[in-house]
């Protein structure tokens, strides 16, 4: 397939490129930006031109999917291509509260984005968070769960209330979900002793916890580990460091999780997502 790349310069884009960089999926990319002279980008050891959007009409790009890292801005551009017949990924959200979007992240219900228009791509802790929330779902029947971040990135708070960011990952983690009777609660705290992004979930079920069976669904996720040596060796993979019951519910849990890259398990959540999005029916 032929992919278009819009917004390559983007924070989010640099993990993504580089790793694919590093393999060869079989796809071809072109590039485009909005400007007039723009750089030449260096990718899988060559020089590739940058096209201009202000000479090229979105509905014109020559591409099977148009891969945005845009701003609220380019909404109006990912419509026009969206009519125009062309496939559309937003990698920042941007249509994250559309219900007519489907809102994902890799290996949760693929079946929702595989031939879909457009597919918006959740907050990259959703990466970790909704795999793990929905394996859990399936078989205990999650009844609340208190999610705190620590981040290693600067964050703002406010005090008293949930900041903007907070409520936006609860409203996706609910919207991934698709289950009303599900109760969440998500804090962010700045991570001051290393880079290291630490998860903490507090998770209260309906149905009986048996800590043997999670124990065996999570193994068999790829993403995740109890092994510290894998998990230093694989910036991909995340450490379950701590699981225990929470006694003081009839059916509770705690779990701590460290995630030693994020951009790392970004890029790779995103190549995932176009090997399915590119899978023929």
């Amino acid at each position: 397939m032929k992919f278009a790349i819009i917004g390559h310069q983007s924070p989010l884009a640099r993990p993504f490129l580089k790793l694919l960089n590093e393999i060869d999926d079989g796809h071809e990319y072109v590039f485009y930006e909005k400007g007039k002279f723009l750089p030449i980008v260096e990718f899988r050891s060559g020089e590739m031109a940058v096209r201009s959007l202000d000479e090229t009409d979105p509905a014109q790009i020559d591409a099977d999917l148009l891969i945005f890292f845009p701003v609220a801005a380019d909404q109006e551009m990912m419509l026009l291509a969206e009519g125009a017949g062309k496939r559309v990924l937003d990698l920042k959200g941007v249509f994250a509260d559309d219900n007519s979007v489907p809102l994902v992240v890799p290996g949760v219900k693929p079946s929702k984005y595989r031939n879909a228009p457009i597919v918006s791509v959740a907050d990259v802790h959703l990466f970790i968070l909704a795999p793990l929330l929905w394996s859990m779902e399936n078989r205990f029947h999650v009844k609340r769960a208190a999610i705190s971040i620590h981040t290693p990135d600067p964050i703002e708070t406010v005090e008293d209330d949930y900041t903007d960011k907070e409520i936006d990952l609860i409203n996706q983690s609910l919207k991934i979900l698709d289950d009303k009777q599900t109760r969440l609660t998500v804090s962010f705290t700045q991570n001051l002793v290393d880079e290291m992004t630490r998860f903490y979930l507090n998770v209260e079920f309906i149905r009986p916890l048996n800590t043997d069976t999670l124990k065996k669904q999570i193994q068999e996720m790829p993403m995740f580990t109890y092994s510290r040596s894998e998990a230093e060796n694989d910036c991909c993979r995340v450490l379950i460091a701590r699981t225990r019951r929470d006694l003081s519910v009839d059916s509770g849990l705690h779990m701590a999780l460290e995630a030693r890259h994020l951009p790392d398990i970004y890029a790779a959540g995103l190549q995932q997502l176009l090997h399915v999005m590119s899978e023929k029916e």
